[in-house]
């Protein structure tokens, strides 16, 4: 990251403290160098800063991952000078790719959101192959994290209340490596992620994957 997304990281960090109180457990379990992909489950914009102020080793050799829809007016410019790389949706996005691939060949740090989309609902979606396929052909390990109470902070405010965010991290974990892997398997892997993101959250947050 930039000296511009030093700022940023700043700014978000002291209007988080204003509007919320944070929880966080197992920071511990993050790794202190190499590269590492941070799963996230996505289901409020607040997602964003809270997972760049929460996540050590940030600012430093980093970029997340956004849907193209948010590149856009002065936030887009923002989140572009801060080094968000931007995704097409409804096919691949091998220039993103390339850039996350690059980000992670170079020991860094890669912050994605393996269900591609904000949940509507609250509720876990089903995971992309994307956060799989990167993981893969990378070789690079994975952390979860499971964020919840972000969607009540707003409500919470205008009853002049300040709600708690909680952030738990998990263990880091890395995908199998097999010589060949097929759409098939991606798309196992991807729920392998999905579920270690799950068993983080209250169930009520876990949808499909709180189901046995």
């Amino acid at each position: 990251m930039n000296r511009f997304a030093v700022v940023l990281r700043w700014i978000a960090g002291v209007v988080l403290k204003l509007i919320a109180r944070m929880e966080i457990e197992g920071r511990e379990n993050f790794p202190q160098k190499g590269p590492i992909i941070v799963v996230v489950n996505h289901i409020h914009w607040l997602d964003v800063p809270i997972s760049v102020v929460v996540v050590p080793r940030l600012p430093g050799p980093a970029t997340l991952m956004a849907a193209e829809k948010w590149h856009h007016g002065f936030l887009g410019w923002l989140l572009e000078k801060a080094g968000v790389v931007f995704v097409r949706r409804g096919k691949p996005d091998r220039r993103a790719l390339r850039r996350a691939m690059d980000v992670l060949r170079a020991g860094g740090l890669l912050g994605i959101a393996p269900e591609g989309t904000r949940s509507r609902t609250g509720e876990l979606q089903r995971g992309k192959a994307g956060t799989a396929y990167l993981a893969h052909k990378t070789g690079s390990p994975i952390i979860p994290v499971g964020i919840w109470g972000q969607e009540k902070v707003l409500p919470a405010l205008r009853k002049l209340r300040r709600e708690t965010i909680h952030v738990r991290f998990g263990h880091v974990f890395t995908l199998p490596q097999n010589a060949d892997v097929s759409t098939k398997d991606l798309d196992a892997y991807a729920d392998m992620i999905m579920e270690k993101i799950a068993e983080l959250l209250p169930p009520e947050y876990r949808g499909q994957y709180g189901r046995s």
